[in-house]
């Protein structure tokens, strides 16, 4: 059969359709090509003004002299035998190792930091107040240790043994309880007792000095591993944010247990055991001195009020000698008011990993850092009297509302209540708690003299004190009222800068730290 000759339309149509397409093509090709070319320059524009903003807050950041780089802030090895954390039970915590997925493992991670966690051994207090006292000397807000309370937590039957209390309680000797039927309270009223502890109870400070006992060995341990002269903790800085610090836990606890037993050999008479156990305290604390990590710097706050409960439980009571009391050190502490919060290396800031990091310009990674720096160190050069109207307006608006900025406002998400700022009057306070502690202890050694406290300050200089020590929330001398010849007040005029005469025992809504003044004084009736 013959094929009929294609028509002349069909044979029109063809070269038109390839002349559309082409053109199509042609015109979509260069379209591409026009979007790829604004693309680079806005990415290249946007990097390069973002780069300068950068390099203009790191030049004013070196013109203060702030460490720019992570080596600059890692601190320098230490010889091992002069090393604090290596010793145990430090050691074994950063004893690293991969597991066969590649994650850091250590199988002596829970004993390590368990053994000085008192639920360990008993299970979790259901006790209200056990173990939570968070500053000294603050009146009806902060009493004294509840040794009573105490008492009763140390003596009652173990709470429900789950796997590390089994394994703490067998390791060493005791009797582990079978687990709770289903239905049960959580504290059982039968059953062996969390610490071994004679049937017949004696007095409260004899009952936790028992039951500490289990600890002598590694608190004997760490008391002489504390006198030595360094603690440089191996940290792998180069992990950023991935830092593994499990050494933080074990200082906080060592820090309760050691005050908790210090307080109780006072109560006891073993005045000389309760100075031990205060120096050791202390030392512990300034073992995180020369991290610098805000993490770090917060428990070290908090370890420090744990270490100053009994020197002040020992002053209100007369307890201290004057040779103890001289030797006390309080006054070598560095100042916990010089809270760095540079951000850090750039490079440990653009790995925060999302799909605007790895699709925004690197520039607007940079022009954030700029402005987060800038904001920290608004809040480093702000005065103590600027902090607490700087807690309510923190974070500090960015220079616009642009996704330029976008990760300026991510990075500063987590902290809209002022954290940041919070922890900067923290160590306020606790410099506050340090010259409080380190004044009412020279008023005490004036008292076993003079029979009584003076009625200045001034009266402790030159025999006492060197100088008075100042309040660092507006660096003039602490106040002082004495209430008689066996007590006094002693206070810093704390977060708002105004003196409540010594008003620490109710706590005031719209301070962060919730006292008016931050006191040393006798507790309230």
């Amino acid at each position: 059969m013959n094929t009929p000759p294609p028509s002349s339309s069909a044979a029109v149509d063809r070269p038109l359709r390839c002349w559309v397409t082409w053109t199509i093509l042609r015109r979509a090709s260069l379209g591409l090509a026009t979007f790829a070319v604004l693309l680079g320059l806005f990415y290249g524009f946007e990097n390069w003004r973002g780069w300068r903003a950068w390099t203009a807050e790191r030049q004013a950041v070196a013109a203060q002299e702030t460490p720019l780089e992570l080596a600059d802030l890692v601190p320098p090895p230490v010889p091992d035998d002069q090393n604090l954390a290596n010793t145990q039970p430090f050691l074994q915590l950063f004893d690293w190792s991969h597991d066969t997925n590649g994650h850091w493992i250590n199988p002596h991670l829970a004993s390590g930091q368990s053994w000085c966690d008192l639920g360990s051994i008993h299970g979790n207090s259901s006790f209200p107040g056990v173990g939570r006292w968070d500053a000294v000397g603050t009146g009806a807000t902060n009493p004294r240790v509840d040794l009573a309370l105490w008492q009763a937590y140390f003596r009652s039957p173990v709470r429900y043994a789950n796997k590390l209390v089994a394994e703490a309680r067998q390791k060493r000797g005791l009797p582990v309880p079978e687990p709770l039927p289903t239905g049960s309270k959580a504290r059982p009223t039968q059953g062996p007792p969390g610490y071994p502890l004679p049937e017949i109870p004696g007095r409260p400070a004899e009952d936790i000095l028992l039951a500490l006992k289990l600890f002598d060995q590694e608190l004997a341990t760490i008391s002489e591993g504390s006198r030595r002269p360094y603690a440089r903790f191996p940290i792998r800085y180069e992990d950023g944010p991935s830092a593994l610090l499990p050494h933080l836990a074990s200082i906080k606890r060592l820090t309760t247990v050691l005050a908790l037993r210090s307080v109780a050999r006072l109560e006891a008479g073993q005045t000389d055991g309760a100075i031990e156990d205060l120096h050791t305290a202390l030392l512990l604390t300034e073992a995180l001195a020369g991290e610098p990590l805000l993490i770090s710097q917060l428990v070290r706050y908090a370890s420090l009020q744990f270490a100053l409960q009994p020197v002040w439980e020992g002053q209100i009571q007369h307890r201290w000698s004057a040779a103890q009391l001289e030797t006390i050190s309080l006054g070598k502490h560095p100042d916990l008011s010089k809270l760095s919060t540079y951000p850090g290396p750039t490079e440990a800031i653009v790995g925060w990993p999302s799909f605007y990091l790895a699709c925004a310009p690197r520039g607007w990674l940079y022009a954030s850092t700029a402005e987060i720096s800038r904001a920290l160190r608004t809040l480093e050069t702000a005065t103590p009297a600027e902090l607490l109207p700087l807690a309510s307006a923190w974070p500090p608006p960015p220079p616009s509302d642009s996704y330029r900025f976008k990760f300026y406002r991510a990075y500063l998400r987590l902290d809209l209540e002022g954290g940041i700022v919070h922890s900067a009057l923290k160590a306020l306070r606790a410099q506050a708690h340090l010259h409080l502690a380190q004044t009412a202890c020279a008023l005490e050694r004036y008292r076993l003299v003079q029979g009584q406290y003076p009625d200045r300050l001034q009266a402790l200089v030159p025999q006492w004190l060197d100088a008075i020590p100042v309040d660092p929330m507006d660096q003039k001398p602490l106040r002082y009222a004495r209430d008689g010849d066996e007590r006094f007040r002693l206070w810093s005029v704390a977060e708002n800068c105004q003196d409540e005469g010594g008003a620490g025992t109710r706590p005031v809504k719209g301070l962060p730290l919730g006292s008016p003044d931050w006191v040393w004084a006798w507790p309230s009736p």
